[in-house]
């Protein structure tokens, strides 16, 4: 015989289940439907003592899929009714029914307690002016302590909102995911407690939806973006002009989930939706609005990289700078404004090379990374941006002291905490630019390895999809050519054009990046011809370096390198074939490259007059080497001048050996006799000048011994004085490297 059916394997059994099932689903539903329309809190009380079956997990689980049946034909406002009673429901299950409607109906009588939850809010209020973290501290204490003693419903969820806003700020400021994650639930449960229809319910939602920002800021989760971006939208239904305190929140809060969004999917409509919020903040909230200014100049800054519009660049820095204005000094969010307009005006000096916006941002560079904590998980950010626009003040300007500061601070940044995705590729990549660019100016091979080999780590930590695998590509090629170029290791150079071709195939051509590669790339194809001596390869380099030029825009800081790239190949080529179209071509770029490299790049304009002065000398053209070394002299008398350290006076000093006499030589060759006994005096001078600077710590003691000895030396220091002086309106030619200019 068989043995019993087993449990529910009988259709009629299955059938029965499934009815009981549904029944105790439309009772309950049927339940809940007449908790809702009671009239009173008192009714609403006495339906569920009676029917105890509301607060079950049945229930609750029940009433989530109406709310989210609502939300997804739109029914918003039912929605949201359906997720307060849900929520007053799982307080009855947690306290019981008794407490969680007294919390409904009773008035907070505790004046102690009302004055601990105010305390919290004027702590948070200090700590977001003034940036002490004594301040916010007390702010969560207090707040703790208000949510855990609280009575009555608002006193309750207004320390919520404070505990939850509280939470936000320590996040930023330490980037601890578990602060952000716990706000996210508080601010939530401030939400579902409120009634529909309140105004504080809106801000709760529109605070809870922050709290996901920085969650998905923190961890990438995209959902939490979706979920932040569907609360915003919802909160956003219904809101007028008079909702100011609300509404500017939450523009701001929108615009950032779309630019996020934006962030992530690359989708023009998200940003200028972004743009448009941001734009659309009152202005009679100051905090909203100076947050939603700096927020704003990011975006318009995206913008201005998708489309080249210089009004989106000019419109960015005037909201970068309205909310630095706004922004207390010593607000903890003051750092990063500050590193955002500072981040704007290296772009505009990129683009039109103002020394004056170069300056600036090494100084707000300086403020926001002294101002930001050792542990804030952008520490390594801001030494980053401070190290990179110090190395473009050197690349401007020749100070050595800007180097060996970009240098310290990228090697800060490369061994703090890093908490944005992508970070320590960035930061290793930051690192190797200035020790390549270091090693460049010294001639040290040892550098440069080092260099390659940050760059080479750089580049395996970037991914293959990754945006910044251009630039770490470009980067690492352009340090194998100096190691090669220093070494003689020619297995670098082939390594390095290998490096550009892989930039190219992932770089868009046309646009700033791609022209940036595709000129270094030619340059590295002429260090290759030069090497291998291939006609093919040179005439492939000399076109290359000829359309970098032809798409530089006129005004460009770089055109005066990629011209002074262009001459060196044209000069190449012309020494070969002694092509004389070639000959005219490179002397006009070289003088185009010194001409063009005054003011804003000495480095650049030194090379090529040097490199120039000395091929004019090789072709006995004693007149155009007289031209060439005239550009020589003032580019490296400007250099030597604004060093602010002895050690860098004579790192530019000991380029000088062997220079005067070629100079000496072309002015006499010209007849100017007078001014080549002056150039051979003012470099013994100069010389002198070094030797007599370094041995001037020594005069006191030498003074007290052989006071002789000492008054000979200052006679000999006069000396010096005179001559250099007397040669202030003379070209004084000063040696520089050779060959390509850095990239």
């Amino acid at each position: 015989m068989s043995g019993p059916p087993r449990e529910g394997a009988h259709p009629v059994r299955r059938l029965l289940a499934s009815l009981r099932v549904r029944l105790r689903e439309r009772r309950l539903e049927w339940l809940f439907g007449r908790f809702e329309a009671t009239d009173s809190w008192a009714a609403a009380q006495r339906l569920v003592e009676r029917h105890p079956a509301l607060t079950t997990a049945d229930a609750d689980e029940l009433i989530g899929e109406l709310a989210d049946a609502a939300d997804r034909i739109g029914a918003h406002e039912i929605a949201d009714s359906h997720r307060y009673h849900q929520g007053l429901l799982r307080r009855c299950r947690a306290i019981g029914t008794a407490a969680a409607f007294r919390e409904l109906t009773a008035d907070e009588t505790d004046a102690a307690l009302v004055g601990v939850a105010n305390r919290a809010v004027d702590a948070l209020r200090r700590y977001e002016a003034g940036g002490e973290a004594a301040d916010l501290d007390a702010a969560l204490r207090d707040a703790e302590e208000a949510v855990e003693r609280a009575v009555a419903i608002p006193t309750r969820v207004g320390a919520q909102n404070t505990l939850g806003l509280a939470l936000i700020a320590r996040g930023d400021r330490d980037g601890r995911a578990e602060d952000v994650r716990r706000a996210v639930a508080v601010l939530a449960e401030a939400v579902v407690a409120t009634p529909p229809g309140l105004p504080e319910r809106r801000l709760f939602t529109v605070n809870q939806a922050r709290a996901l920002l920085q969650w998905y800021d923190i961890g990438g989760d995209a959902s939490c973006l979706d979920r932040a971006l569907g609360l915003l939208r919802r909160a956003a239904a219904g809101l007028t002009p008079d909702d100011s305190p609300v509404r500017a929140a939450l523009l701001t809060n929108l615009g950032s989930a779309l630019y996020a969004r934006f962030a992530l999917q690359g989708d023009p409509d998200d940003l200028e939706a972004a743009v448009t919020a941001f734009a659309d903040v009152p202005h009679d909230e100051q905090v909203s609005y100076a947050r939603a200014r700096g927020n704003l100049a990011v975006a318009l800054a995206d913008r201005y990289q998708l489309t080249d519009d210089e009004g989106d660049l000019e419109a960015a820095i005037e909201a970068a700078g309205q909310s630095v204005e706004l922004t207390a000094r010593a607000s903890p969010d003051a750092p990063a404004r500050r590193a955002n307009l500072a981040g704007l005006l290296v772009d505009r000096h990129d683009r039109l090379g103002s020394p004056d916006d170069l300056r600036a941002a090494v100084t707000h560079f300086t403020l926001a990374a002294e101002a930001t904590p050792a542990t804030s998980p952008v520490r390594a950010a801001r030494d980053g941006d401070l190290g990179t626009v110090l190395l473009a003040r050197y690349q401007s300007t020749g100070d050595l002291a800007d180097l060996d500061l970009s240098v310290a601070a990228h090697r800060r940044a490369v061994g703090a905490p890093v908490h944005e995705r992508g970070g320590p590729a960035l930061r290793l990549d930051q690192l190797g630019t200035s020790l390549r660019t270091r090693a460049r100016r010294t001639d040290d091979a040892e550098e440069a390895a080092r260099a390659v080999a940050v760059h080479d780590r750089a580049v395996s930590l970037t991914a293959v999809s990754a945006p910044e695998r251009v630039a770490a590509l470009n980067n690492l090629a352009a340090a194998l050519r100096l190691r090669a170029e220093l070494a003689d290791d020619w297995q670098a150079l082939r390594r390095a054009v290998e490096s550009y071709r892989e930039a190219l195939t992932l770089v868009r051509p046309g646009t700033p990046r791609g022209r940036a590669v595709r000129a270094n790339f030619g340059t590295a194809l002429l260090d290759h011809a030069t090497v291998t001596g291939d006609p093919v390869e040179l005439n492939a380099a000399i076109e290359e370096l000829e359309r970098a030029v032809a798409d530089t825009e006129a005004g460009s800081p770089d055109l005066a390198g990629r011209l002074c790239n262009l001459a060196h190949g044209l000069r190449a080529r012309h020494d070969r074939t002694g092509n004389a179209e070639d000959l005219a071509s490179a002397v006009d770029a070289y003088r185009r490259s010194c001409l063009l490299a005054e003011p804003g790049a000495p480095e650049v304009r030194a090379a090529a007059a040097r490199a120039w002065g000395m091929w004019a000398c090789a072709r006995a053209e004693h007149a155009e080497a007289v031209e060439a070394f005239g550009y020589a002299t003032e580019a490296v008398e400007r250099l030597v001048r604004v060093q602010s350290t002895r050690a860098a006076v004579d790192t530019w000093l000991s380029t000088l050996a062997g220079i005067p006499p070629h100079a000496a030589h072309e002015q006499a060759a010209v007849d100017d006799v007078r001014g080549a006994v002056l150039t051979l005096e003012l470099g013994r001078a100069r010389a002198l000048s070094g030797a007599l600077e370094r041995d001037r710590a020594d005069l006191t003691r030498l003074e007290a011994f052989r006071p002789d000895l000492a008054a000979r030396f200052r006679r000999a220091a006069r000396r010096v004085s005179a001559l250099e002086t007397a040669g202030t309106d003379t070209a004084e030619p000063w040696p520089v490297r050779t060959g390509p200019s850095p990239p």
